[in-house]
């Protein structure tokens, strides 16, 4: 991770019983067979874990090699479903946490995926084996230090965008005299591994309009980034502010208004 800172239509089928889908029954056509498949969930962020058999409900996606949905069912009725039977060719399952595309930015609301290529063979039966399903989004949470919460003389915001034209908004305010902020995390969909977050403070603080700015790069899917928005005063009585980033300190820019 680099840091900087700067100034359905688908189609659905149910299944009760046993079920045979036959989706092309002429001689190029091979089966795919969910026995002994298996969907497993790593909880974790940035870092690697022992994964654990995946409950609730999920939803897999099959589709052929243009991209076009072939079917969608939960896990549970595939597992309880019978083979498939599909021309020859190249497909990719998906298996997703919900039905619903991964939000751009949410709070609270984390999604968990992945999906698996495979071949279907002309008169051959093709198994899964195992897929095991990752954070599909990057987490941010926002804190304050003390001397800083200590200075707030006003509301403020901190903006958290990593799709353009979506932000979360991290409030921070005074109750009953005392600061509250927005303490729960917020999941940004990420596309790709070289994403970039931009993190805006505005607010009032010591009286004056506060502005800082900062910039994560290289933010990919699991990351986790915890940041803090800092004031310190020195032995000499000099007054400064910083975004902590991941444990990592660095002086923001920043603009303050009278």
């Amino acid at each position: 991770m680099k840091l900087f800172l700067v100034c359905a239509v688908f189609l659905s089928v149910v299944s009760c019983d046993k079920d045979n889908f036959v989706y092309h029954r002429e001689s190029d056509s091979g089966v795919l067979s969910f026995e002994g498949f298996s969907l497993m969930v790593s909880e974790d962020v940035n870092k690697k874990t022992r994964a654990s058999s995946a409950v609730g409900d999920y939803v897999l996606f099959l589709y052929d090699n243009t991209g076009a949905l072939v079917w969608q069912k939960s896990y549970q009725d595939a597992l309880s479903a019978g083979d498939v039977t599909l021309p020859a060719g190249v497909y990719t399952l998906e298996a997703r946490s919900t039905a619903a595309d991964v939000p751009l930015a949410a709070f609270g609301l984390p999604v968990y995926g992945a999906s698996k290529d495979f071949t279907i063979k002309a008169g051959a039966t093709t198994a899964l084996g195992s897929i095991t399903c990752g954070l599909l989004q990057a987490v941010v949470t926002v804190g304050y230090n003390e001397e800083f919460l200590r200075s707030v003389t006003g509301d403020g915001v901190v903006s958290v965008e990593l799709a353009a034209g979506c932000p979360l908004e991290y409030r921070l305010g005074r109750s009953d005299g005392d600061p509250t902020f927005e303490q729960r995390e917020g999941y940004f969909s990420v596309n790709g591994d070289d994403a970039t977050i931009v993190l805006t403070f505005n607010g009032s603080v010591d009286g004056s309009s506060l502005r800082m700015r900062a910039v994560i790069t290289g933010v990919k899917a699991r990351d986790r980034h915890v940041a803090t928005i800092m004031k310190t005063t020195g032995a000499s009585g000099v007054t400064s502010f910083c975004v902590e980033i991941d444990g990592s300190v660095f002086n923001a820019m920043k603009f303050i208004h009278e």
